[in-house]
């Protein structure tokens, strides 16, 4: 006996997208092959220190497609291996924007405010635009402007960011230029009227009341640090962001005393001083060679357990700006990135590259299959403000192209689960009202968002009921979250829980009970999967704790296919009655 489930649109299923068979790995540079062997001859984990000169013979396979998707296959192989493996996250961006948006209500006319980064629903909050730096291919930065407040007030950020949380929003995003009062007297001045004695100070502030008042969760990329900084910074924000950018010296960062490799280096190690959960890249197009993009890949994992994200970002010129005549990151670069990347990382690393910097659907799967498996910000009502000519993909293309390679699209927060679960990582102080605790509450059993409200105990139904309202929207496809979810306008669905009280909200990310994208397409079962709890339904076999771990976590047709071994197994050990008894509990001792 079945038990009634809520109508849904019957889930679209999708092939993975037909491949010629890979050329063998034999049939890689021999220099290339060795460092692959030498990269796959490691723990498990994959991950761990890595001999820089045992992994230069991946230069010999850079600039041959076929050579590049080689990696690429040995690259998405370790990525499967990692928790989660058949899951592509991202990150729905929540907020609103643009010359009409709230940015004008602040009077920051039309910030163009860094996306960076993963998933979760975001709010952005700019804190400042000013930066002591002037890079050659940088939008966001700005001079200072007389009569215009250089810096966001603690009350207007907590204001910006409870409109976030009414929309769904589940991190604040801050975002700024690196210590400005160090070459902006103008920010000196303004910093001292607002009572703090530097910009680093102001984002801790910030990032304070933001977590006290709101509950969203705050992802902070400040610039470069130092280890008390981070520290600082780290009492309310659940992870922190650095890109690298690149180790070498390059034309685009003439002049920019924290992006040498000194300095980048030593900011990423104080973000792992301070035991942050750490986000950081490199750039693709700026000026460095192949070598100088392996050179950086490797400072990047040497430089400790603290890294949670790699991006992989191509360049793209933009108007008005000294590189606007520099030609794009080239694609085959970026998927060597990728596939390199993956491979010195291990599976435990997320690897990303922004959607909206490549070039079509067949592009993203390309990027998965080159071991890939996150899509960074992905935004309904936003721009992307680093690169403002580069349109989001629609999420159900985003769906379909993960789809492809066998992925299920899915959101995460600000902190990947690694770091949630391991203890130290996420400051305590503060209990309930610490910034561990907004993570705790915001995550799912996996580690990834949380996207329906509904807890044991809680008093609101089960998490098979039908949500009360209206039908969701299927004009707008989302993610969701035992699950994945739908972005809606105003309809219904239940939602990622906000963690302010939710008003009319223009859009939110609603759950399916099955881990998909509600109308999305989703990736076929995994064979081995269903045959393993097929057999264990049966009686023919037991279930291994990895078939078991597996069958807790999945997803899609997967989650289908788990139900219906389970439901042919309580009918064949059971029959096809449903049992109660009636009972009345007795409190006999008020001793707790």
């Amino acid at each position: 006996m079945r038990a009634a489930a809520a109508a849904q649109p019957p889930p679209a299923r999708v092939r993975p997208t037909p491949t010629r068979r890979p050329r063998p790995l034999a049939s890689l540079p021999r220099e290339a092959r060795d460092a692959v062997d030498y990269l796959l001859a490691r723990p498990a984990t994959g991950a761990g220190p890595v001999d820089p000169g045992a992994v230069r013979g991946l230069l010999a396979a850079a600039r041959d497609a076929g050579a590049v998707a080689e990696l690429g296959a040995a690259a998405a192989a370790v990525r499967d291996r990692r928790a989660g493996g058949r899951t592509a996250t991202f990150s729905p961006k929540a907020g609103q924007g643009g010359r009409r948006g709230l940015w004008r209500e602040w009077g920051l006319r039309a910030a163009r405010v860094p996306t960076r980064r993963p998933p979760r629903l975001q709010v952005f909050l700019p804190v400042t635009r000013l930066c002591r730096d002037t890079c050659g291919y940088c939008t966001f930065s700005s001079p200072p402007v007389h009569g215009r407040r250089a810096y966001m007030t603690v009350e207007e950020c907590v204001a910006l960011a409870r409109a976030g949380a009414a929309v769904g929003a589940t991190e604040a995003l801050l975002t700024l230029g690196d210590s400005p009062e160090a070459v902006h007297p103008e920010a000196a001045s303004e910093l001292d009227a607002l009572g703090v004695g530097s910009t680093v100070e102001h984002v801790a502030a910030v990032a304070a009341a933001v977590l006290s008042e709101t509950g969203l969760i705050p992802h902070a990329n400040a610039g470069v640090l130092t280890p008390a900084q981070a520290t600082l910074l780290r009492a309310s924000c659940a992870s922190q962001g650095l890109m690298l950018e690149t180790t070498a010296a390059v034309p685009a960062h003439a002049g920019c005393g924290t992006k040498t490799k000194e300095a980048r280096l030593a900011g990423l190690a104080a973000l792992a001083a301070s035991r942050s959960p750490t986000t950081t890249g490199i750039l693709i197009g700026i000026g460095e060679s192949v070598s100088d993009r392996l050179d950086s890949l490797l400072a990047i994992v040497a430089a400790g357990s603290a890294i949670q994200e790699i991006i992989l970002q191509p360049f793209r010129p933009k108007a008005g700006t000294p590189m606007a005549a520099h030609p794009p990151g080239d694609a085959l670069d970026v998927l060597w990135c990728v596939a390199v990347a993956r491979l010195l990382a291990g599976p435990g690393v997320g690897i990303q590259s922004p959607p909206n910097l490549t070039s079509s659907p067949s592009a993203w799967t390309a990027l998965l299959a080159a071991g890939a498996c996150d899509w960074g910000g992905v935004s309904p009502v936003t721009a992307d403000y680093v690169s403002p000519e580069a349109a989001w993909p629609a999420l159900d293309a985003l769906a379909d192209a993960s789809a492809r390679a066998g992925l299920v699209l899915t959101p995460r927060l600000p902190v990947y689960p690694r770091f949630i679960r391991e203890p130290g990582w996420l400051d305590e102080t503060g209990g309930p009202a610490s910034v561990a605790a907004a993570v705790r509450r915001g995550a799912d059993a996996e580690g990834l968002a949380r996207a329906t409200p509904w807890r044991p105990g809680g008093g609101a139904g089960g998490p098979w009921l039908p949500p009360a309202g209206p039908a969701v929207d299927p004009v707008s496809v989302g993610v969701s979250g035992v699950g994945a979810a739908v972005v809606a306008g105003s309809g219904g669905g239940s939602s990622l829980p906000a963690p302010a009280p939710a008003h009319a909200p223009r859009w939110r990310v609603a759950a399916t009970s099955r881990g998909t994208l509600a109308g999305a397409p989703s990736p076929p079962r995994t064979r081995t999967l269903e045959q393993a709890i097929v057999a264990a339904a049966e009686g023919r076999g037991r279930m291994t704790p990895a078939t078991a771990r597996a069958a807790l976590a999945a997803r899609a047709d997967d989650f289908d296919a788990v139900l219906a071994a389970a439901d042919a197994c309580r009918s064949r050990l059971r029959g096809n009655d449903a049992t109660y008894v009636v009972n009345r509990n007795i409190n006999y001792t008020n001793v707790w």
